[in-house]
């Protein structure tokens, strides 16, 4: 496609948003607002504490919008039912689905992601 077209079909394209935006009344800030945003929330998995420290999963207080990464989260001093720390985080609890390791990133899913701790 020449230059000269390309030109002509952004022209129209940015003519099209701007139409739409001026006469279908559409506020930018209340559409950017109004995507659904999920939370994560992370399972132990069956983990223990080391002694007499109670083993609590970590919590993440922001919600994420469908693909914005999430940070996961590490669990220091959890030790799985065989004795060893997490390895990483899984979505299912038996290892499967997506994996990521403590620190990684894992993109958000509709309805929400629940994270399940993996040991070593």
């Amino acid at each position: 496609m020449g230059s000269t077209k390309v030109k002509k079909c952004l022209n129209i394209v940015v003519y099209c948003f701007l139409a739409a935006l001026i006469i279908g009344g559409c506020d930018i800030k209340k559409k950017i607002s109004d995507v659904p945003k999920y939370s994560v929330t992370y399972d132990i998995n069956g983990g223990t504490g080391s002694g007499t420290v109670p083993v609590t999963a970590p919590v993440d207080n922001n919600t994420y919008a469908v693909g914005e990464e999430v940070t996961a989260k590490s669990m220091p001093g959890v030790q799985g039912a065989n004795g060893v720390g997490l390895s990483n985080w899984a979505t299912q609890n038996n290892g499967g689905g997506t994996t990521v390791v403590p620190g990684g990133t894992i993109r958000m899913v509709r309805g929400g992601l629940t994270l399940y701790a993996i040991y070593r």
